[in-house]
């Protein structure tokens, strides 16, 4: 069970213990709606949404320990993720950057990101414009980048 699959993951538990969706809605004190929206993956379920929906299921405590952990992981996420946004993502950039300066051995491994470092400006650009930033933040963010590598490479 990971974070990203936690919606899924619920709708496969519900359908193999048999009960309906409207069931579960019902003993989980929420609306069908809002049960097949978690399901889906368009929503992120709070870490009660998951306890409520467990207990309608009626898992082991197994079972709902493992779903439980997956739930307040996703939580921890999203919570910074929203921090991050609240900042505004030049602010995070430089907070990087001051950390960065301090480093004197960085080993990341990035499979599905190209390293901050690496990125030249228009993938900076593409990535960062997927955001919903406005032209000035993304301009911000994208110029934090540039001028965080421009130090790093000077350093090297």
């Amino acid at each position: 069970m990971n974070k990203f699959g936690l919606g899924p993951a619920l709708r496969e538990l519900r359908e193999s213990s048999g009960l309906e969706a409207k069931a579960v809605a019902r003993g989980a004190v929420m609306s069908r709606s809002k049960l097949s929206k978690i399901e889906n993956g368009n929503t992120a379920p709070s870490v009660t949404d998951v306890d409520c929906i467990l207990t309608a299921i009626g898992v082991s405590d197994a079972v709902k320990a493992e779903y439980m952990a997956a739930a307040r992981e996703a939580a921890t996420e999203i919570t910074a993720w929203r921090l991050v946004r609240r900042l505004g993502y030049s602010r995070k950039q430089q907070q990087v950057q001051a950390l960065e300066s301090q480093t004197a051995l960085l080993r990341l491994f990035q499979p599905s990101l190209i390293p901050g470092l690496l990125q030249t400006p228009e993938y900076a650009r593409a990535v960062f414009a997927r955001k919903g930033l406005s032209e000035a933040q993304l301009e911000r963010t994208i110029g934090a980048r540039l001028a965080r590598q421009g130090v790093l490479y000077s350093e090297l």
